[in-house]
């Protein structure tokens, strides 16, 4: 029995304990818990517990106590375990003895936390926890790094090292990508006027019911209408690139374009990616001739062609992209200095602020080539006197005009590279139903208008024109 007789008549008659009045309390095993309880009763005054008092006890009293002495056995029996009963006037407190000076001592002692990082590199929090070190005075704390498991490594004091803590997990989050599809583009000039490039890029438009117009004859005010609805294009904006890919695969039909390069590369936000589309070629920088008469020469590598580069950020507020972006073209002249093939190298440097999968294009980079082609016959060429009349010597020159297309494509939190690669596939195969629909119209076109011209001719002839 955990309760003595007596011990049960104190929670049904707490009247007893009147001030005059003591009676013999005897317990065995009873818990603490307990304990507490039958004490409220008996003082008649509430007992907040702030910790999880654990522990049995025995009492056995030869005489009778009082009020005052039952307070004191609960005192005397909360202490044997580390409580401590705290008058408040109106209540008592139960709680550990010298939690306080327990938990301050916690809290200034030194301890050391390994956090793996997940996306941010280690040496880039580093540096921004320095300075928060620096601008919240914390003297006693120790940062390091491990830069091969990407890892944080804090020295310091509890609170500290968890103030730390919550800011780590506030930076290292998954940082949005985005996919840059980049086309990079050679135009001549005069077939591209004669084709009508312009108008092409201008002219796509859709509708509220989803269907995209475009011209189908790019020298006239006629459309080709398809509805869009049915490939099933899950970003909207896709649509407006439509046009211009049509475009660009009716100049290269028509051999007004030539395709350089099809480079992608998927970017993390906020972070510099570069594409280079070139070859490198050895150049001579010295010459060396020793007594014997012979001669050395020293090389070294160039690069030349195109170089890309290209930042993305994302806009907080809507599903934007800012792209700052630096093209660099670098390339080698018939010209020769010291012998030595003089390099040309041309730059565009801009901003631009784009819709996910909307294009920006970027022009200027215009190179102007001197070709020489020399033709002879075999043998006949070589003989004296009439060898000039078998050799032909032939000079031209051209203007290309390099122009690059770049198209960011977000990728959803929840999605990843094969979301935008299936929606690739499917602006692919709407630009080819486009390019199919507005060819075969432009033929007919020609042929109406060849025999418009034919009728009036015909007409001219029968008059006596």
């Amino acid at each position: 029995m955990k309760f003595f007789l007596l011990c049960t008549l104190l929670f049904f008659n707490p009247f007893l304990f009147a001030d005059d009045l003591k009676k013999d309390v005897k317990f065995k095993n009873l818990d603490l818990k307990e304990l507490i309880k039958v004490s409220s009763k008996i003082l008649d005054k509430n007992i907040l517990v702030k910790t999880d008092i654990k522990g049995k006890v025995d009492f056995i009293s030869v005489k009778p106590i009082s009020k005052k002495q039952l307070l004191k056995v609960l005192k005397n029996s909360l202490e044997s375990f580390g409580y401590e009963l705290i008058d408040k006037d109106s209540f008592f407190i139960i709680k550990e003895k010298n939690q306080e000076k327990k938990q301050k001592k916690i809290e200034h002692k030194a301890i050391t936390k390994v956090i793996a990082l997940k996306n941010i590199q280690v040496e880039q929090l580093k540096k921004i926890l320095q300075n928060f070190k620096t601008i919240n005075k914390y003297e006693k704390l120790f940062i390091s790094s491990d830069t091969e498991s990407n890892s944080l490594i804090l020295i310091g004091k509890v609170q500290i090292i968890q103030n730390i803590e919550t800011l780590v997990k506030k930076l290292d989050k998954d940082e949005p990508q985005i996919f840059l599809k980049a086309k990079i583009v050679e135009l001549n000039s005069n077939l591209v006027n004669k084709v009508g490039l312009k108008y092409g890029l201008l002219s796509g438009k859709t509708s509220n019911s989803g269907i995209f117009t475009i011209a189908s004859n790019l020298n006239s005010n006629e459309a080709v209408d398809f509805d869009i609805s049915s490939i099933g294009l899950s970003i909207p904006t896709l649509k407006s690139s439509i046009s211009l890919g049509a475009t660009l695969s009716l100049l290269h039909q028509n051999y007004a374009l030539k395709i350089v390069s099809e480079p992608s590369i998927l970017c993390i936000n906020n972070k510099k990616s570069t594409i280079y589309v070139g070859q490198s070629i050895s150049l001579q920088t010295s010459s060396t001739t020793t007594s014997g008469g012979n001669t050395s020469y020293s090389f070294e590598r160039k690069d030349v062609g195109l170089k890309l580069e290209v930042k993305p950020r994302l806009k907080a507020d809507d599903n934007k992209v800012r792209l700052y972006i630096n093209t660099i073209l670098e390339g080698v002249k018939n010209s020769t200095t010291n012998n030595q093939p003089d390099t040309t190298k041309k730059s565009v440097s801009t901003f631009a602020v784009v819709s996910n999968g909307e294009s920006i294009i970027l022009g200027g980079l215009v190179e102007n080539r001197n070709e020489n082609l020399n033709d002879e016959v075999p043998y006949f060429s070589s003989l004296p006197v009439i060898g000039n009349l078998f050799k032909h010597k032939n000079s031209s020159s051209k203007q290309s005009n390099l122009v690059i297309v770049i198209t960011p494509y977000i990728i959803p939190k929840n999605k990843d590279i094969t979301f935008i690669r299936e929606e690739l596939a499917k602006l692919e195969k709407l630009e080819e139903l486009l390019l199919i629909k507005s060819t075969k119209n432009r033929k007919i076109d020609k042929q109406n208008k060849y025999l418009k011209l034919h009728n009036q001719r015909v007409k001219e002839l029968l008059n006596g024109n």
